[in-house]
């Protein structure tokens, strides 16, 4: 079955009646979704771990790496940008490589 660029992958699953159930969707589908995001302009992170699906932000010991990316994320998009875009700038790998180079 095919939904446009997104591809979904069914299973077999009970009806719980339990709303906050996600459908599984391929990984690819998030890499395209977020290409989609960036070339609207629009910031995005996407974090992908090894050896977890979907629902990896549910287990406790995930916890941590989810709130670090969140806050990460808020921090420099939101909260903090100028100063975090300020500080990117001094440490780019980029300017490293010019400074290098120059």
């Amino acid at each position: 079955m095919s939904d446009g660029p997104f591809t979904t992958v069914s299973y077999s699953q009970p009806d719980t009646g339990d709303l906050s159930v996600d459908v599984f969707r391929p990984e690819i589908n998030s890499r395209h979704c977020v290409v989609l995001i960036f070339r609207g302009g629009v910031p995005a992170d996407l974090h992908i771990y090894a050896a977890r699906d979907h629902g990896f932000d549910l287990a406790p010991s995930m916890l941590a790496a989810t709130v670090r990316a969140t806050t990460s994320f808020l921090e420099r998009t939101v909260t903090n940008w100028p100063e975090l875009d300020e500080e990117a700038d001094r440490f780019s790998f980029l300017r490293l490589l010019q400074t290098q180079a120059g």
